[in-house]
């Protein structure tokens, strides 16, 4: 079965690298802004859209010209790459309603370019079309696979990555069976991020809430300096080393905590819930505390690593009132206030933690849904692979062997996952 998978590192060009990487840049960034106004002016005009070929084909005419002819420095593949994404944007704004495609900025603070064709990999440089050999920190192995695609990017703080996105034969990863003694549920929330179904808490670190503080005083330095001067430059590279610390502080937990679900946890399914995250952070009183937490970053490094391990990953549904069910009658508690920590049923009066009482209502959901779904009423499943138990007797009996990828850690039966 083949699969892709993007590598990231970091790249150290030299002075001369440097100046044709931001040629690139500049290059990209100038055909997307050219392809755009090209696509909205054609609409406006004949009131249907310019097909992607018939651009293309204006961009090597234009080429040819002098008043054109800078575009020739860099690599004719990132142009075409460039159009693409164009198209992407406007496909997505057509069919899928996304925003419309905007205009990039020169002084963005992230800037990027594809290059899909011709490069290689030498140890600890990359071959870059048009540019030649880059070092780059060679973290972590890159592993034998067909490179599809490279993107070079820069990020607020000016340093540079490169992103290998590889194409690579793996073998068939066959999931582990479900029971429900291996299932486990967590809760998310903000006062503490995560709560599961057998107890345990784990505390909310609120990265940015802690630099808040030094960012509110970088931030007023800045806000008080010309624009265009060299102390405002400097001091925007404070600001932005301030953002990127929070953002990778914020990783390395998320990073930390889905690997010992995936690798070092003993339960092999997690059942969790899919929260609409663009939808709740339109609440001005907890956006900020929504967005510091990361629940979709959650989400996200849980899904791919859970899969490249064997295990299972499920999602109730959004709706699915986890919290104000009682677990034990089943009464839906419709006047619970989200400043109520403790749920106490009206009906039979049972007490208990809120988060606790939904992270084990949330287990019992997911199983219940997708044993459902099944027709089966011990075993669930989350992809046409997975082994179904079909009694909780012999579920208990059964010894599954976990099939990983070959990048995957071995399992480690250690308690505690920031070990």
């Amino acid at each position: 079965m083949k699969t892709l998978k993007a590598y990231k590192y970091r790249l150290k060009p030299n002075a001369d690298q440097l100046v044709q990487i931001n040629q690139h840049f500049g290059s990209v960034r100038f055909v997307k802004n050219w392809a755009i106004a090209l696509r909205s002016r054609y609409y406006k005009i004949f009131g249907k859209s310019i097909s992607s070929r018939r651009i293309q084909d204006q961009l090597v005419k234009k080429k040819s010209l002098p008043k054109w002819a800078w575009l020739n420095d860099v690599n004719s593949q990132s142009l075409l790459a460039a159009l693409k994404d164009v198209d992407t944007a406007f496909t997505n704004f057509f069919k899928h309603g996304t925003k419309y495609p905007r205009f990039k900025k020169k002084y963005d603070s992230h800037q990027s370019y594809s290059a899909p064709q011709h490069v290689a990999v030498l140890d600890n440089q990359v071959k870059l079309p048009k540019i030649g050999l880059v070092r780059f920190v060679k973290h972590r192995e890159l592993p034998e696979g067909k490179i599809k695609t490279c993107t070079i990017s820069r990020n607020a703080t000016g340093k540079f990555f490169i992103s290998i996105l590889l194409e690579k034969e793996v073998n068939d990863i066959i999931p582990c069976v479900i029971t429900e003694s291996e299932t486990v549920a967590g809760d998310l929330g903000v006062k503490s991020f995560l709560t599961l179904s057998d107890g345990t808490v784990i505390p909310n670190p609120r990265f940015l809430q802690t630099s808040l503080e030094k960012l509110r005083k970088a931030q007023r330095l800045l806000s008080r300096m010309k624009k265009g001067s060299k102390r405002r430059a400097k001091q925007r590279i404070v600001v932005a080393r301030l953002h990127e610390h929070v953002a990778n502080a914020r990783k390395d937990f998320h990073h930390k905590l889905t690997h010992y679900f995936a690798v070092k946890s003993h339960a092999t399914t997690y059942v969790g819930e899919d929260l609409m995250v663009k939808n709740m952070i339109k609440n001005p009183k907890l956006s900020r505390h929504i967005t510091d937490v990361g629940w979709g970053m959650f989400d996200v490094f849980m899904t791919y690593k859970m899969r490249e391990n064997g295990k299972n990953y499920i999602k109730i549904d959004t709706f699915t009132p986890s919290s104000k069910e009682c677990r034990m009658c089943h009464t839906k508690h419709t006047e619970l206030k989200l400043s109520d920590r403790v749920f106490v049923c009206p009906a039979c009066g049972h007490t208990e933690d809120r988060d606790l009482h939904a992270a084990i209502n949330i287990k019992r959901f997911g199983l219940q849904q997708i044993s459902e779904q099944v027709g089966i009423t011990c075993g669930v499943k989350c992809s046409s692979r997975t082994k179904l138990s079909r009694s909780s007797v012999r579920a208990r009996d059964v010894t599954t062997s976990l099939h990983r990828s070959p990048e995957a850690h071995a399992r480690v039966g250690n308690p505690t996952w920031r070990e």
